[in-house]
């Protein structure tokens, strides 16, 4: 910043949430227009918050628990993710308003889903980037690394049409090996350890490949299904896995296991 000077809040105050046009109460998602107007999903207070560049209060949308905002780069139309009712259940929402003069509702869409939501403003159409589980289908906080993984949509009239899938696409190239979208672990720091003697690579301390041919060799489980908090193999073949607090029937420490023993498929 000029100067040097650290960054300051403009609008809202962290220590004293609140209802008023000048706070905010667990805002959750931002975006600006091409004027510098500054969007807040404010979800706590279910409305959608906008400033003027320097801060000062302009508007209040109302719409129901929104998590992020989204404005058209072209156009200035708003594309909110939210949370809405519909016959006494929970959906995520898609809901496109109008720009800011009059900031009308256009039409929604209902069960999209999505953590994670990015709008490409420059394809004729505007499309959406949607990814994870939202507040609906997790129960609380979305989570981008769980549920549906990345799917795009296509505005087209009062609809968004899907053009793409990756994990559809992904499990029908993968066929019988493939294992589920993210399956319970982070694809980024996922844990992979490879058996050195049996060239077999283990991925998040269950799921076996065979190095040769990629093939999927099913699930490997130690004391019944719970494959502790870390494991490596050494230079023998043989499996060491370390249980902390809760890991194992009631055992912590360090337990060796051959993973060349047993039926395919049983606990070794």
């Amino acid at each position: 910043l000029p100067g040097g000077k650290l960054a300051e809040p403009f609008v809202g105050d962290s220590k004293a949430p609140g209802a008023d046009a000048g706070r905010l109460n667990a805002p959750s998602g931002l975006d600006c227009d091409a004027q510098g107007r500054l969007y807040v999903a404010d979800r706590a207070n279910n409305r959608i918050q906008i400033f003027s560049p320097e801060g000062r209060f302009l508007k209040t949308l109302k719409i129901e628990r929104p998590m992020l905002v989204r404005v058209h780069a072209k156009s200035g139309a708003l594309y909110i993710l939210h949370g809405a009712r519909v016959e006494g259940r929970s959906v995520d929402r898609v809901t496109k308003f109008s720009p800011f003069e009059t900031l009308q509702e256009a039409f929604h869409a209902d069960g999209l889903g999505g953590a994670v939501l990015a709008l490409d403003s420059y394809t004729p159409n505007a499309r959406l980037w949607l990814a994870g589980s939202g507040t609906a289908s997790s129960g609380g906080e979305p989570d981008p690394d769980k549920g549906p993984g990345l799917r795009i949509y296509e505005e087209r009239g009062k609809d968004f049409v899907k053009l793409a899938d990756f994990v559809e696409e992904a499990r029908k190239e993968a066929a019988a090996d493939w294992i589920g979208s993210f399956h319970g672990g982070y694809l980024a720091t996922g844990q992979l350890e490879c058996d050195p003697v049996r060239e077999v690579a283990y991925y998040l301390k269950r799921h076996r490949f065979d190095l040769g041919s990629g093939r999927y060799l099913g699930d490997f489980r130690v004391f019944g299904g719970d494959a502790g908090n870390d494991i490596a193999f050494d230079k023998r073949g043989y499996l060491h896995v370390h249980y902390g607090a809760g890991g194992g029937p009631g055992t912590t420490g360090v337990g060796r296991f051959d993973p060349g023993s047993g039926a395919e498929g049983a606990d070794r």
